[in-house]
C-alpha cells in the first residue's frame, strides 16, 4: 500500500509504449520493503480509460509532484492515512 501512496509524477512512464508505474526509492521519501521490491509494473487499461494518466498530469506538476499529495508522511509511511 505504501508503495502506491509514495508515488511521484516520475513514477509514472511509458515503456515501449505501455503505461507503466515505476516503484523505487529514489525520492527523498520513498522506500522499499527490500531490494527485489523494485519494480515496474504495467497500468491496467481500464485505469487509463477512467483518466489516471490525466490525473496524474494535472495534480502533480513537477517530476517529484506527489500523485497523492493529501497522504502525510507518518512514522516514514504515507499510508498510514
Amino acid at each position: 500500500m505504501n508503495e502506491l501512496c509514495q508515488l511521484q509524477r516520475k513514477d509514472i512512464l511509458q515503456v515501449e509504449g505501455y503505461w507503466c508505474i515505476s516503484i523505487n526509492d529514489e525520492g527523498d521519501t520513498q522506500m522499499l520493503k527490500s531490494v527485489s521490491s523494485k519494480r515496474v509494473i504495467p497500468i491496467h487499461e481500464k485505469l487509463i480509460e477512467l483518466g489516471f494518466i490525466d490525473y496524474v498530469s494535472d495534480s502533480a506538476t513537477t517530476p517529484n509532484s506527489m500523485i497523492f499529495p493529501d497522504l502525510k508522511l507518518l512514522n516514514e509511511r504515507y499510508s498510514h492515512t
